[in-house]
């Protein structure tokens, strides 16, 4: 992909990244626990998919990847991502026991 094109991407994803952010913290909110950790399972797999997305740019133009940490070469938000989708995966488990435990 050429840089130019390359540019225009990334600047989407991140866009859209921050805007799924905001989202997250009115969903967090305004719905209750379980609904939200619904919600949260499936946006946790979009983010870590623009985040697949930027590493594929980052492999041809590195400088264009703004989660990557040049000097350990550790992506710490894709780590974040996967914190928060794990904790959502726990908690849905969890709630689901709750629920075997009520009938």
């Amino acid at each position: 992909m050429e840089k130019k094109l390359a540019e225009i991407l990334s600047g989407h994803i991140v866009s859209s990244g921050k805007d799924l952010n905001k989202i997250v913290k009115q969903l967090r909110e305004e719905l209750p626990e379980n609904e939200f950790d619904t919600y949260m399972k499936k946006l946790s797999h979009i983010m870590a998919l623009n985040f697949d997305v930027l590493d594929l740019i980052g492999e041809k133009h590195p400088e264009l990847n703004p989660y990557e940490n040049t000097e350990t070469k550790y992506d710490v938000t894709r780590q974040r991502i996967k914190d928060i989708e794990e904790k959502a995966l726990k908690l849905i488990h969890s709630n689901k026991g709750d629920d075997q435990g009520a009938a």
